[in-house]
């Protein structure tokens, strides 16, 4: 039997040519919206997207609606905003949702 002793190893620093994927989330500074980030991966409340299904995470307490014409924010017409299908109260419910409150409640339109 012959027995060998390895007496040093060489390491070098292995880099990725993967980008990375830490998007940063945006404040679209309208309607108190977002796209970005937290919105592709985790928490997806306030979040603005193209499509309704871009995002399978607005499900249970939230609902899918889309952005009227008739919202001041009007890069974001046409686009999907997840919001709560029920807030704390009317006045916060006129915060985050861009369709109509009825009392907390928002109107969804899908």
């Amino acid at each position: 039997m012959v027995w060998s002793r390895i007496s040093s190893i060489q390491l070098k620093e292995f880099k990725s040519s993967a980008p990375e994927t830490k998007a940063e989330t945006i404040n679209l500074g309208c309607g108190n919206s977002f796209s970005g980030g937290r919105c592709l991966t985790s928490d997806v409340i306030n979040c603005v997207f193209d499509k309704p299904d871009d995002t399978k995470l607005c499900t249970q307490t939230m609902q899918m609606v889309k952005i009227p014409n008739s919202n001041p924010c009007k890069d974001q017409h046409h686009k999907f905003k997840c919001v709560f299908i029920e807030y704390g109260n009317e006045d916060e419910c006129k915060v985050g949702c861009p369709t109509k409150c009825t009392g907390a409640k928002c109107a969804g339109n899908l």
